[in-house]
């Protein structure tokens, strides 16, 4: 078994890091808890509506902080 992450998760936790986006921001713009976003980027497997949401909400809070979607993704 794997103990690493697909390459998604650690580019989405990656690209919070790098523009100082908290989990609490990106749960709220995504209008879930904290505690959901972390198991989503925490677990191997993650559906594709799931995981468009968690880049469009990390984008969003990303141009709310003046940086583009290519800053991003």
């Amino acid at each position: 078994m794997s103990l690493l992450l697909p390459k998604w998760n650690g580019d989405m936790i990656g690209a919070m890091h790098r523009i100082g986006i908290t989990e609490d921001a990106v749960a709220g713009a995504m209008g879930v808890t904290r505690t959901y976003l972390s198991r989503q980027l925490n677990s191997p497997k993650v559906s594709s509506d799931t995981k468009a949401k968690i880049e469009n909400a990390i984008v969003y809070e990303a141009m709310k902080r003046g940086f583009s979607r290519k800053d991003v993704l």
